[in-house]
């Protein structure tokens, strides 16, 4: 199809994820497994989270924040930085708890 149109199996795809409300809950669940763990984990590091509704946690950090994020790129996680105020920040995507591992890893690391 052409003109910016939806074809048949495209729509009938988007309305069976959006009734499969038993995914759903499950993603939800999952979601907020892995947010629990990262704010555990961030925590007892000493760092203090913004709670988050989202699909991102963001949180102040205590070395400048390209310093941080290249850190962060050489233990193989991809991050996003920004200062604020004269704080650097970082911004952290949820994932899946075996992501989520790996970035605490690396955070402790860097912390370590």
């Amino acid at each position: 199809s052409s003109g910016g149109t939806i074809s048949n199996p495209s729509m009938a795809a988007a309305v069976a994820s959006y009734q499969d409300t038993e995914f759903q809950q499950y993603s939800f669940e999952k979601n907020a497994e892995s947010k629990e763990y990262l704010y555990k984990n961030l925590k007892e590091l000493g760092y203090e989270y913004i709670p988050s509704a989202t699909n991102f946690v963001l949180f102040p950090i205590r070395m400048a924040s390209e310093s941080f994020r290249k850190a962060m790129m050489m233990k193989g996680v991809g991050i996003r930085v920004w200062d604020y105020n004269g704080q650097p920040f970082c911004r952290v995507r949820l994932g899946k708890m075996d992501e989520m591992e790996i970035f605490v890893s690396a955070i402790k690391q860097m912390a370590g």
